[in-house]
């Protein structure tokens, strides 16, 4: 009796299969821990200090500005923003969009230790909003919410000539 060659061979691959111990991989077991708990195979990464560009993290001649997100102070984000350097929120997704407050805390400039309140109280920090479509805007930067040190805490709906939706870019010279 001859059988087609593709029977046979589905034949001797299920009796193969039936007869074969199950094999072990190497990374079997961590295959398994990731699939029955990946929050823990994964565990949360630090943040370390880089230059590159997070924000949340103090650089050389820098300046530390406090932003909070409700009226009570709550909600709080401590940034540092370089020196010269317009920083745009869609580039920096850690910077908030729309913070109610801010304050500038210090400044750190090339070396490790905190500046001189005589240096700091010259840092200027610049704000610029987004505004709201139906605002009749004619220079944005004559809008710009403007932070020193001496002015302490600072609401930006209040100090904002007209409405506005969000933050665009941060700027401190």
């Amino acid at each position: 009796m001859q059988y087609p060659a593709s029977l046979l061979a589905i034949a001797c691959s299920v009796v193969a299969a039936a007869f074969a111990s199950p094999v072990s991989h190497q990374q079997q077991p961590a295959v398994q821990k990731f699939l029955s708990d990946p929050v823990h195979y994964h565990p949360p990464r630090y943040r370390k200090p880089t230059s590159s560009g997070d924000h949340r993290n103090v650089g050389p001649n820098s300046v530390g500005l406090m932003l909070t997100s409700d009226d009570e102070g709550y909600g709080y984000t401590h940034v540092w923003l370089p020196i010269g350097v317009q920083v745009y929120t869609r580039d920096a997704p850690e910077l908030p969009l729309r913070p109610s407050t801010a304050r500038i805390t210090t400044m750190i400039r090339s070396s490790p230790q905190k500046a001189k309140p005589e240096l700091l109280e010259r840092v200027v920090c610049l704000i610029y909003p987004k505004y709201n479509i139906s605002a009749e805007i004619p220079d944005p930067d004559m809008l710009a919410i403007e932070l020193t040190r001496e002015m302490d805490v600072v609401r930006l709906d209040e100090a904002a000539q007209k409405p506005w939706r969000e933050i665009e870019s941060y700027l401190c010279s």
